[in-house]
């Protein structure tokens, strides 16, 4: 259950819900193999805002890409239904986009409003848009990673990505009802590109302030253990941390949590390089699990090539791990070099070493990050990210006529 605090919102309110991914149940993703995509924040978020908003009230469904093993259909809480459209396969996921494009208009009919959440998908937004003015009800965007302003062109996916994809998203969030960024970086482009300053709205990603914890899951791993937590693509910088492993003392261990197209190359290198025996690589763990697994880590490593907010950052925090991360994108927003963190160039993996051996070597600086990272972690919690999200919706659709949310923010 996602702890909700004191927001309360009468029933129902109906939002569809569009995102290219969306956390499945734990057995499908264990299931899937090495090689796939299967785990990410935006999952994860997107999750978990559905099942906050569901407990205050609000009917959801959700349109997302089919994943293999995942079931067609789910339910999300009491009220709430996810919907997976397209192909059981790792490859051709994109084609999720035909039938996406012709049941999205037919459940917009019905729905209040339509919220969009854009990530390196082109799909999303122009499916949205288009459903969402065929019955004049309102487009809320959420962008998770802008591919105008966030994403770096690492390989002709990217380039493309970026070429198209930020066209696209520039025109549609000119157009669109509310616009939400995570970072105040991206909320100024977005306002050069010319979204109007009072349809953006800046809403950091949320998590449980008071996960259950418990033991390290891997006993003969042994402290000091770093840890990388997310999807093993080129862009999370997994390949510069392994870099960063042959420049660290010999009983410093690092753990890949996570799984992702990269996973085999990346173990084939870590063997390469005589480093199999200071490396695991876990593959999918189920996300319930990731508060034992930082809480029993001396540090955290994020160091993308691009990245605009990982969640992962705000979850460390709220735990009071000690991280490491790239100075890319919106984290220094929330990672401020010294205080709570310390933050290195993308790239680098000479940098990145003495920062992760400055951290476990340095008892003092090692204490200071854990108690800055606890006091900052507060302002992160579901919570916020309800009462912000709500107030959006009822913002936009305020001045929709003869439209009113059916539910209202109240806090006790």
């Amino acid at each position: 259950m996602v702890d909700t605090g004191s927001v309360s919102v009468p029933p129902v309110g109906t939002i569809l819900r569009i995102s290219s991914v969306f956390a499945t149940p734990d057995g499908s993703l264990a299931s899937a193999g090495s090689g796939f995509d299967v785990m990410g924040g935006m999952q994860v978020h997107t999750a978990q805002m559905t099942r906050a908003l569901d407990e205050l009230g609000f009917e959801q469904t959700v349109l997302t890409a089919r994943r293999p093993a995942a079931p067609p259909r789910e339910r999300v809480g009491e009220r709430s239904e996810v919907i997976r459209l397209g192909l059981r396969t790792k490859r051709f996921r994109q084609l999720y986009s035909v039938p996406l494009s012709q049941l999205a208009p037919r459940l917009a009919a019905h729905s209040d409003l339509v919220h969009a959440h854009a990530g390196e998908d082109l799909a999303v937004l122009p499916i949205a848009y288009r459903a969402a003015r065929k019955y004049r009800i309102p487009l809320v965007v959420t962008l998770h990673c802008s591919l105008a302003h966030t994403i770096q062109p690492v390989d002709a996916r990217t380039r493309m990505l970026k070429t198209v994809g930020g066209l696209l998203e520039r025109s549609i969030c000119r157009k669109a009802d509310a616009v939400i960024a995570l970072t105040e970086r991206v909320a100024e482009a977005l306002s050069r590109d010319g979204v109007a300053q009072d349809r953006l709205h800046v809403v950091p990603p949320g998590a449980d302030p008071h996960p259950p914890v418990g033991e390290w899951p891997w006993r003969h791993i042994r402290s000091p253990r770093v840890v990388f937590v997310g999807r093993l693509v080129r862009q999370k910088g997994i390949y510069t941390l392994l870099q960063a492993v042959a420049n660290l003392p010999r009983e410093v261990n690092v753990v890949y949590v996570g799984d992702g197209p990269d996973r085999t190359e990346l173990e084939k290198r870590a063997r390469d390089l005589g480093l199999d025996d200071r490396v695991t690589v876990t593959g999918f763990m189920p996300h319930r699990i990731i508060p034992s697994v930082m809480a029993g880590a001396d540090l955290l490593v994020l160091p993308s090539t691009y990245e605009e907010l990982g969640r992962v950052l705000v979850e460390a925090m709220q735990l009071g791990v000690p991280v490491v991360a790239s100075r890319v994108g919106g984290i220094p927003e929330v990672i401020q070099d010294g205080y709570n963190g310390l933050l290195v160039e993308p790239e680098q993996p000479l940098q990145l070493a003495k920062a992760i051996a400055r951290v476990i070597r340095d008892d003092a600086l090692a204490r200071s990050l854990r108690e800055a990272a606890l006091a900052e972690g507060t302002q992160y919690s579901w919570e916020r990210v309800a009462h912000e999200l709500v107030a959006v919706y009822e913002d936009v659709l305020a001045h929709v006529p003869q439209r009113t949310l059916r539910g209202a923010l109240t806090a006790s």
